[in-house]
């Protein structure tokens, strides 16, 4: 009976975590509806996961037990935290060679190994955007387009992108201008204006770090991956409220596909080309369902079941972690410190 919360649990962890990429597939039409708040629920998807694995192996110093590597002292000072936070009568029941300390410790080191590795590459990203907002700023020139500041490239090259403000923020070129009449001009102005004015680089940049070391499972990738998504459909919105949807939908046609400049970087060796930002193609990045989304939205009902089972799955898995967690820390504040002598 002990052991029957902690398979459960882990079932359940296996199977989202499996199925997570097609969950988050079938409930984007409910998504699409919800851009802004869609980013937000699938980080707090991820983040409720992720939790919900550190706390299983929490979970299972309930049941297991093993050698012991501390000190006799130490050894029951965790002994007292693992009883206080348990809801079994049997504590330790099964006997394994793996310390009891190293099940406690093991959520800690692979949260800091993975934090690290997102910052890490949140740094290289920075001086990326950094190097190439220094590039702009020797060859752009300031000016107001539909009462923003536009940083303007004088180059026959389709560009239209944003930076995060301390950057530059809004990046286009004259060829886009000389494409593009005033109305639509106007609404890919405002799609990026709204990139820049709701920080859209900054939660990239904290989606970076809680999930792009962990891409290789399904749900991590699927939330990784789809978030900006949503934050350039939340970015049509805010453009389509400012002008029209027709005015859009019509730049984004004439836009096209990436230039071929873009291309030949996207197809060059990581180290040696000069990379584009997260938002430097952002009017392609969705291609023609972009804009069948702007014209067309696809039908919700079809998706209200995938979103459910998303959010009831998510949501027990929240409870879970935090039915494993509060205890420990309840423990540990209220009479099992970790002596400092």
């Amino acid at each position: 009976m002990d052991a029957a919360l902690p398979l459960a649990l882990a079932a359940t962890l296996i199977a989202l975590g499996l199925s997570g990429d097609f969950l988050v597939r079938a409930a984007a039409p409910v998504l699409m509806r919800i851009p802004r708040a869609a980013p937000i629920i699938l980080t707090f998807s991820m983040v409720a996961w992720l939790l919900a694995v550190a706390s299983y192996s929490l979970m299972l110093t309930w049941i297991f037990t093993g050698p012991t590597i501390l000190s006799e002292y130490l050894t029951g000072i965790c002994q007292r935290c693992v009883a206080a936070a348990s809801p079994f009568h049997t504590i330790g029941g099964i006997r394994t060679g793996i310390p009891a300390v190293l099940l406690m410790l093991l959520p800690l080191a692979a949260m800091l190994v993975a934090v690290s590795l997102g910052v890490i590459k949140m740094m290289r990203d920075r001086r990326v955007t950094r190097d190439l907002a220094e590039q702009i700023i020797q060859t752009a020139t300031p000016t107001a387009i539909g009462g923003h500041r536009v940083m303007l490239i004088n180059t026959a090259e389709i560009v239209a992108y944003s930076l995060p403000r301390a950057y530059g923020g809004i990046v286009l070129s004259t060829g886009v201008i000389q494409l593009l009449n005033s109305e639509e001009l106007t609404a890919v102005v405002e799609h990026e204006n709204a990139h820049v004015q709701q920080r859209h680089h900054l939660f990239i940049a904290v989606l970076s770090i809680l999930g792009w070391p962990l891409q290789w499972i399904p749900l991590v990738r699927a939330c990784v991956t789809a978030a900006p998504i949503y934050l350039e459909i939340a970015s049509d919105h805010a453009a389509c409220r400012c002008t029209s949807t027709p005015a859009l939908a019509s730049a984004l046609l004439k836009l096209g596909p990436l230039s071929s400049e873009q291309k030949r970087q996207e197809r060059a060796p990581h180290h040696t080309r000069q990379l584009i930002p997260a938002y430097a193609t952002a009017l392609h990045a969705a291609g023609p369902a972009r804009i069948e989304q702007l014209v067309c939205p696809a039908r919700v009902r079809p998706a209200l079941l995938p979103f459910a089972v998303l959010g009831i799955v998510v949501g027990t898995l929240a409870v879970a972690a935090a039915l494993v967690q509060i205890p420990y820390l309840l423990a540990v504040f209220s009479g099992c410190p970790v002596p400092v002598h």
